[in-house]
C-alpha cells in the first residue's frame, strides 16, 4: 500500500500538466486591476502569493501599496469564484478593506487589526486578498470612508492615551529594555451563559516601544526607530460570501497575518493574556508573566492572528 504522501502526489500528478502549473489565480490581471483603480496618494509597489495556517484562509495574494496621502478609504475587492471549486459553492464574494493613513509621526496601536491608523504617510501597507483556485474578474473600488472608520480611530485613541498606571498585581516583563509597561488590568470571564462558574482571569497590559531591536512575544515583533519608514498589514477584512444560485449569503471579518508586528519607539502594543482559573468572579488577580523569546524570522505558512 501506498503511503498516504504518495497517494496525494499521484492525486495531484493526475490533473493535467496545464493545471498543474497554473496558479489559482491570474495574479497578473489581479495586479493590472488593482493599479488602475489606485486613488491618488496610493501606489503599487508588488504583490506575491503567500500561504497561511490557521482559522482563516490557506492562501492570499499579497497586495503592498504605498500610503503617500493622510485619510480614511474603503477598498472593495470583488472576486467571481468558481462554484464547482470553492468551498459550499459560493460563486462570488466581496472583501472590504478598512485602511487608514495618520500623519507622519502618529503614534498607533500595533496589535489590534481593528485599530486605526494601519500606517503613517511613507509607510507601505499590506493588503492580504483571499484567494481559491478558479477565481476571476477581480474587481478593485476604492471609497472615500468619511465617518465610516470613526470607531476603529476610537480603538486606537484608547490605546495611545492610555496613563501610566501601575497594575494592581505583580508583572514580570523581560521585554521591558524594549516595550516599557504603561499599564495593567484585570477581569474575570466565563462561558457559561448562567454566568455563575468556571471563571478565568484575563490581564490586559498596554507596552509602548522604547528602543529599537527584535523579540518575539506572542508574535515576532521588531521595532525601528520613530522616524522610520515601515510596512504594516491590514490583518482584517469584512467578507460577503454571494450564492449566486439562490443569493443566499454569509457574512463575517477574516484574518490573515501579519507574520510580525512591526512598530517605530513610541508606537503601541494591547495584549490581552488568559491566566488561570479563578475561584470566583471577584477574585484577585494573580502575577502575570510577560513571555519573552528570541526572535525568529517569520516564514511561510504565516500564522493567522486575531
Amino acid at each position: 500500500m501506498l503511503p498516504l504522501a504518495a497517494l496525494l502526489l499521484c492525486s495531484v500528478l493526475d490533473q493535467p500538466a496545464t493545471e498543474q502549473a497554473a496558479p489559482p489565480a491570474d495574479y497578473a490581471a489581479m495586479a493590472k486591476s488593482l493599479k488602475a483603480a489606485l486613488p491618488e496618494g496610493w501606489g503599487f509597489v508588488s504583490a506575491r502569493p503567500a500561504a497561511f495556517v490557521g482559522h482563516g484562509p490557506a492562501l492570499c495574494w499579497l497586495a503592498t501599496l504605498e500610503a503617500n496621502k493622510e485619510g480614511d478609504v474603503t477598498l472593495v475587492v470583488e472576486i467571481a469564484h468558481d462554484p464547482a471549486v470553492y468551498p459550499h459553492g459560493f460563486g462570488a464574494s466581496k472583501c472590504e478593506y478598512f485602511l487608514s493613513v495618520g500623519a507622519a509621526g502618529t503614534k498607533r496601536s500595533v496589535a489590534d487589526p481593528f485599530a486605526a491608523p494601519n500606517c503613517c504617510v511613507g509607510d507601505k501597507l499590506v493588503v492580504p486578498i483571499p484567494v481559491v483556485r478558479g477565481d476571476s474578474n477581480h474587481r478593485f473600488t476604492f471609497i472615500d470612508a468619511g465617518k465610516r472608520h470613526i470607531l476603529a480611530h476610537q480603538k486606537g485613541e484608547r490605546v495611545i492615551q492610555q496613563k501610566d498606571e501601575k497594575p494592581k498585581f505583580q508583572v514580570e516583563h523581560p521585554a521591558s529594555e524594549f516595550l516599557r509597561l504603561v499599564s495593567g488590568s484585570h477581569r474575570t470571564f466565563t462561558f457559561l451563559r448562567s454566568q455563575d462558574d468556571d471563571f478565568m482571569h484575563r490581564q490586559t497590559v498596554i507596552l509602548e516601544a522604547v528602543q529599537p531591536g527584535k523579540l518575539q512575544l506572542r508574535a515576532p515583533v521588531e521595532i525601528l526607530p520613530a522616524d522610520a519608514k515601515l510596512t504594516a498589514w491590514v490583518g482584517s477584512w469584512y467578507h460577503t460570501r454571494i450564492a449566486t444560485a439562490t443569493n443566499g449569503r454569509t457574512r463575517g471579518y477574516e484574518f490573515a497575518g501579519p507574520p510580525q508586528w512591526t512598530m517605530r519607539v513610541g508606537d503601541r502594543l494591547q495584549l490581552e493574556f488568559t491566566n488561570g482559573p479563578a475561584k470566583a468572579k471577584d477574585s484577585p488577580p494573580p502575577p502575570l508573566t510577560i513571555p519573552m523569546e528570541k526572535y525568529a524570522e517569520p516564514k511561510e505558512p504565516y500564522p493567522i492572528r486575531r
